[in-house]
């Protein structure tokens, strides 16, 4: 099981990024992992890290409790869906009821998407706009849709621009927003060479699904692919930051040791050596295109 985890400030932020992730393995073969982006005024905390530490108390303590485990004798498909769903419910709760909301005002909220990993199994939970999507066979599939009303796509929350799609989105369903909350979760069965890739509205935003494609189905390690999509939101000038997690080898046990992915900058070598390569390529086919244009007008 190989993980990596990357986050990118936007250029308007100065030090702190309203997005939380977790990268855990929680048995040799069951990892979670999260990403989540928050909004609103959470006391002195973040909104986000409380999404994510709350889901992951909550899938720690069913394993203490044996409800979640190798050995259970009811990890099938309807059982874990349930899981995940009490989980997000838990983590709803506790942000509803600890920020202050009430049906009349909304005080903190939180998009969150989850991967639990059991197995060659993967349950994926989703709330709000952040999202997951499987990689197979070097193609892009998304497995969540945003709970979102694009400007531009007329509602249904479904982006396929990037640079020209910055337009603020209202979300229609979040973490934290509601007294009672039912998550919207989906269940797979993994291939050996697949990928998952989960990351905030930050990324999917500012990169097209082509370039996201391009940057996650390409060969490489888990963190070479995390290099490569922050380079590009870097390139990019992305404003509002992201966080990105990707996993491969998924089928494969890992050892128990609690975080199991370094997170990662765009600064770092490879990121860079990316970020030549791309202004090369963007030079390219402009000359490409300029230079036909030049010769007729001559």
């Amino acid at each position: 099981m190989e993980i990596a985890v990357g986050s990118e400030l936007g250029t308007s932020q100065q030090e702190r990024s309203h997005d939380a992730c977790c990268s855990e393995a929680l048995a040799t073969d069951i990892a979670l992992l999260a990403v989540a982006d928050g909004f609103g005024s959470y006391g002195r905390g973040s909104v986000a890290e409380a999404a994510v530490s709350t889901l992951r108390e909550f899938f720690r303590r069913k394993l203490r409790s044996g409800t979640l485990g190798t050995n259970a004798r009811n990890n099938g498909p309807l059982v874990m869906r349930r899981l995940m769903l009490a989980g997000f419910a838990h983590a709803n709760n506790r942000i509803y009821s600890q920020s202050g909301s009430h049906e009349d005002f909304v005080a903190a909220g939180a998009s969150l998407t989850a991967a639990l990993v059991v197995g060659s199994q993967v349950y994926i939970g989703h709330v709000g706009e952040s999202r997951a999507y499987l990689v197979r066979d070097e193609k892009l599939a998304a497995l969540t849709e945003d709970d979102a009303i694009v400007p531009e796509s007329g509602g249904g929350g479904k982006m396929t621009v990037g640079a020209g799609a910055r337009l603020r989105s209202l979300l229609t369903r979040t973490l934290g927003t509601q007294a009672t909350l039912e998550a919207t979760v989906t269940h797979f069965e993994l291939d050996d060479e697949d990928r998952i890739v989960l990351c905030t509205d930050g990324v999917h935003k500012t990169l097209s699904n082509d370039e996201l494609e391009f940057a996650a189905g390409a060969p490489g390690s888990a963190a070479e692919v995390v290099d490569r999509i922050l380079a590009l939101l870097k390139m990019r000038g992305n404003q509002d930051g992201g966080t990105v997690i990707v996993g491969g080898d998924l089928t494969i046990p890992v050892a128990i040791t609690g975080e199991i992915a370094s997170r990662k900058s765009a600064s770092g070598v490879l990121g860079i050596a990316f970020m030549i390569l791309a202004v090369i390529v963007v030079a390219a086919l402009l000359y490409e295109a300029l230079v036909p244009l030049h010769i007729a007008l001559r």
